[in-house]
């Protein structure tokens, strides 16, 4: 047999001093769908181990690897640590010298490394790079910008954008704009390019540039920095050319980076804008983009908008002589 795989996890609170060993091994078998073992050891440490399998029978060497990796997962939510030596405590693991600390970064850090090594189900994959960002988990950085460029900048999705520039900020700037030129996706290009224009790229920040011309009274208000101009420019906007609002919003967010007054005066407009046509894909652009780079204030003006928003349907229930027939949604 050979060694493919091994790591050590130990566990010490109170009396209890336990290891964990799991070792991943390929056997001589020549069929690959029946070639690959996970074998287990614990108990005291100190003292005899154990042995086990998780592994009735041989399995391929794709399955072998999902089976080492949610053992380990389950054993660091239990509370183990990975451990260099058996008579040393386990030292922090350490990625491009980013500590991590604690069961929960453990877990996913394995699972994003397991995510390098081989397929995952793209919802599952999606929902760990999304806990990763929503973390920070810095260590998960170098990861993430490997896993972008084993899936491919085209096919990056919108978590992993999400990820990326909340985790490795301006170390990823080089992917997150490779994202951005290659997507054919409007709503996962338009977050890589305010992510490189966000303060969470630190020294790589790119300088917001307009991407298209501002109204005549809209470009107005903003230098004169008139609130209720701005207000009028957009409700004029909307009755004229509703399809540019949540565009132009979602401009008026990115120039905001480099212009603390303006991001001022935007949270004001939020704080007058209705909750509907053909504001809302504005706002939700607004919403999520503040969600990604921590900016509470309009993150909480987007939200007090949504929460006091009048409901713009109301539920009816249609029948026929009297006959139940159907529930529907009526304007």
């Amino acid at each position: 047999m050979k060694l493919i795989r091994t790591l050590r996890l130990w566990y010490r609170e109170g009396a209890a001093d336990q290891l964990y060993e799991v070792d991943l091994v390929e056997t001589d078998n020549a069929d690959p769908d029946r070639s690959h073992l996970v074998n287990v050891r614990f108990g005291r440490r100190g003292q005899t181990l154990r042995e086990g399998t998780k592994t009735a029978a041989a399995v391929s060497a794709q399955q072998a690897e999902k089976i080492f990796d949610s053992v380990v997962v389950a054993k660091i939510n239990e509370g183990y640590r990975r451990a260099d030596g058996v008579s040393q405590d386990p030292a922090p693991v350490t990625i491009d010298a980013q500590p991590v600390t604690g069961g929960r970064d453990h877990a996913l850090m394995a699972r994003l490394e397991a995510c390098l090594r081989g397929p995952w189900p793209e919802k599952q994959r999606d929902r760990l790079f999304w806990r990763a960002g929503e973390l920070r988990l810095a260590a998960a950085g170098p990861l993430l910008i490997q896993l972008a460029e084993k899936l491919g900048h085209a096919d990056a999705s919108y978590s992993l954008v999400w990820a990326l520039a909340r985790c490795a900020g301006g170390d990823a700037a080089q992917t997150l704009t490779a994202i951005a030129r290659r997507t054919e996706e409007p709503l996962i290009r338009g977050l890589a390019e305010f992510a490189l224009v966000s303060p969470l790229m630190g020294k790589a920040r790119a300088a917001p540039r307009p991407r298209e011309p501002l109204p005549d009274n809209l470009a107005a208000a903003l230098q004169r920095r008139d609130i209720d101009a701005l207000a009028g420019a957009f409700a004029d906007l909307a009755e004229r050319e509703p399809a540019r609002v949540g565009a132009l919003m979602t401009e008026l967010y990115h120039l905001a980076q480099a212009d603390a007054a303006l991001g001022g005066l935007l949270v004001a407009l939020v704080g007058r804008t209705p909750a509907r046509p053909p504001y809302l894909p504005g706002l939700r652009r607004l919403f999520k983009y503040a969600e990604m780079i921590d900016d509470g204030a309009m993150f909480g003006a987007v939200a007090c908008r949504f929460d006091t928003a009048t409901a713009m349907y109301r539920h009816v229930y249609k029948s026929e002589n009297g006959v139940p027939r159907t529930y529907g949604w009526q304007t």
